[in-house]
C-alpha cells in the first residue's frame, strides 16, 4: 500500500474510513461520516436534547449525513466526482444484517452514468448532465472537504428500524485501494399519526 490515507466524516455521530490494509493494523482512521438530523422546517437541527437526537429520522424523511474527507497523508491525494452523490458507496444493513436495496433512482443513475467502473457524464442537447469530466478534488496534506449526502435516496431506508451505515470511496490514484468508514447506526422511527 502506498500510504495514502484520507478521512471521511459527518457531523454528529462519527463514521471513520480506513484503508483496507489499515483495518488490520494500528494506522489512524482515515474517513468518517456522521448523521445530522434536520427538522422538516429546515431550521434548527439536532442537539443534546432527547427530543432532537441526531441519529433518529422519521420514516419517509431524508436521512441527512455530512461527509468530511481529510487528507492525513504527507502528499496530495485526488478524488474524481467526490461531491457527486452516487460516487460515495454506502454499505447499509438492517438489524438482521440484510443489505438495503438500491433505489430505483440509483439503478437509473448507474444505467446512465456508470460505465466500466467509472461515473461519467455526457452532453444532452446543449446541457451537460452527470458528473463533470474535470471534477477532480485535490487535497493537499492536512486539507479537508465536506459535503452533505442523503443515502436514503440511493438505498431503501423506508422501513422503521435500526440501520448500520458504512461509507466507502475508491482512491482515484494507483493502487486504487478502497477507503472505508467505521460504522454508524441510525434509527428510522415510525410515522406518527397525521403525518
Amino acid at each position: 500500500m502506498s500510504g495514502r490515507v484520507l478521512a471521511l466524516t459527518t457531523a454528529v455521530v462519527m463514521l471513520s474510513f480506513v484503508c483496507l490494509a489499515e483495518a488490520q493494523s494500528s494506522h489512524p482512521r482515515a474517513l468518517s461520516i456522521q448523521p445530522v438530523w434536520i427538522p422538516p422546517s429546515g431550521f434548527g437541527g439536532c442537539g443534546p436534547a432527547p427530543g432532537h437526537p441526531c441519529d433518529v429520522f422519521p420514516a419517509g424523511s431524508d436521512v441527512h449525513i455530512v461527509v468530511l474527507v481529510i487528507n492525513v497523508s504527507d502528499h496530495p491525494v485526488t478524488f474524481r466526482n467526490l461531491r457527486w452523490a452516487p460516487a460515495v458507496v454506502y454499505e447499509i444493513r438492517d438489524e438482521e444484517g440484510n443489505p438495503a436495496h438500491e433505489t430505483e433512482k440509483l439503478q437509473k443513475l448507474k444505467e446512465e452514468f456508470y460505465h466500466n467502473g467509472e461515473w461519467l457524464g455526457h452532453r444532452q442537447g446543449s446541457a451537460w448532465v452527470g458528473p463533470f469530466p474535470d471534477d477532480d478534488t485535490v487535497l493537499q496534506p492536512g486539507k479537508q472537504v465536506s459535503f452533505g449526502a442523503m443515502p436514503n435516496r440511493l438505498y431503501d431506508l423506508s422501513r422503521p428500524g435500526v440501520y448500520s451505515i458504512v461509507a466507502k470511496r475508491q482512491n482515484d490514484e494507483p493502487p486504487h485501494e478502497w477507503v472505508y468508514s467505521n460504522e454508524i447506526k441510525v434509527t428510522i422511527s415510525p410515522k406518527e399519526a397525521g403525518q
